[in-house]
């Protein structure tokens, strides 16, 4: 598992409660902080939903893009550059290869 934390100082970052970004084996979860906190919002993505990913480089961060199947058009400014590279980079191969680090069950015996 992978995670990023939005930048609290850079433009498009939050000063209080910054966003995050998780990329597992089997989706992306970002989390969005409201009131100060207290309010979590969680968008859950699997991969198969994600037709298209962007990476914008800004001259203090980067912005991941995602395009979304049923949840639209979904951005996570104001990340660090080499985290943004490495979640774009994660995401893109586990796009790829679908079946990539599911384990296979296939060898477990009932005994």
């Amino acid at each position: 598992m992978f995670k990023a934390q939005q930048h609290r100082v850079v433009p498009g970052g939050k000063e209080v409660t910054p966003g995050q970004i998780f990329v597992t084996n089997e989706r992306i979860i970002l989390e969005t902080s409201s009131m100060l906190g207290i309010k979590k919002d969680y968008i859950d993505l699997p991969y198969s939903d994600i037709m298209s990913l962007e990476l914008k480089k800004n001259v203090f961060s980067s912005e991941i893009i995602l395009q979304s199947r049923f949840q639209g058009e979904i951005h996570m400014k104001a990340l660090g550059k080499k985290e943004a590279q490495e979640a774009e980079r994660l995401i893109n191969e586990r796009r790829s290869n679908p079946g990539f680090s599911r384990p296979d069950n296939n060898n477990k015996r009932d005994r």
